[in-house]
């Protein structure tokens, strides 16, 4: 089979995805040298195992053209590490997490891959296109317990907890600033598992538990302070008046149950 041009290169190499045909694909990479950094994304887009482990026998690009970026425009410079954990699978993190070469790179505002996985993150449930009321229900639990996973995957690459962005806010702190409702409460427990510095400030002088009283999460707020958050003076965040003190669920993590992250009481 001979492939003209880059062009044709990527249709049947999309097409082969699309189909999901294993074979059809293995056959075309007989012709190809160099397998394009987009087929790589797209293979793990869609959390197709099979294909990539074909790319990664064969020789592949690990970082994206010039064509790529600005065809793709925003965050044009995101890394491969932030395409596999913004859609994480397990199987396929492990297959080609040794052409990541810096778990800890950064891009656009000093985003690590968590700060990132954050802000793409949709922590509310809700009807998205044709979905029947059953199916976003069924996505939203897909996704918290993915998160859980990416972070692990992250932490066991030697990822570090408390890298700053550049308003030198680390995950934790991003988590409870960018939008904190209870809704994120497992985000938090997760990202507490691993130890972070809870009383990391940002260059404004807040606090993780700072965002937590300022966005009124008590849930959130208790958490920080079982885990020695100072209770801190946030008279600095102008609009802020008394949080609730209410008696919330309050949640623990239990560090010596390594198969199980948290416990609520």
């Amino acid at each position: 089979m001979e492939i003209s041009d880059q062009k044709e290169l990527t249709d049947y190499l999309s097409h082969a995805l699309d189909e999901e045909s294993h074979q059809i694909f293995g056959e075309i990479l007989k012709s190809v040298t160099i397998v394009p950094y987009e087929i790589l994304v797209d293979a793990i887009w869609n959390e197709n195992v099979e294909i990539v482990k074909l790319i990664k026998n064969h020789s592949h690009e690990t970082k994206p053209s010039d064509a790529y970026e600005v065809q793709r425009n925003e965050y044009t410079t995101t890394p491969l590490l932030f395409k596999l954990i913004t859609n994480f699978d397990e199987d396929i993190a492990n297959i080609i997490k040794d052409d990541i070469e810096d778990f800890n790179i950064k891009i656009q505002n000093g985003m690590s891959a968590l700060h990132y996985l954050i802000y793409m993150y949709d922590y509310n449930p809700r009807i998205v296109g044709d979905f029947t009321p059953e199916k976003p229900v069924l996505f939203y639990m897909k996704k918290i317990a993915n998160i859980e996973k990416a972070i692990e995957f992250l932490m066991k690459s030697g990822f570090n907890i408390d890298i700053e962005d550049d308003n030198k806010r680390t995950p934790l702190i991003y988590a409870c600033f960018y939008h904190l409702t209870n809704y994120n409460a497992d985000l938090i427990k997760t990202i507490l598992h691993f130890k972070p510095d809870v009383n990391k400030v940002d260059i404004y002088n807040n606090t993780a538990l700072s965002y937590a009283k300022y966005y009124e999460s008590s849930s959130v707020r208790k958490l920080l302070l079982i885990h020695n958050a100072n209770d801190v003076d946030f008279s600095h965040v102008p609009g802020i008046s008394d949080y609730d003190e209410s008696d919330d669920d309050i949640y623990y993590i239990d560090d010596s149950d390594e198969d199980s992250y948290w416990h609520d009481y």
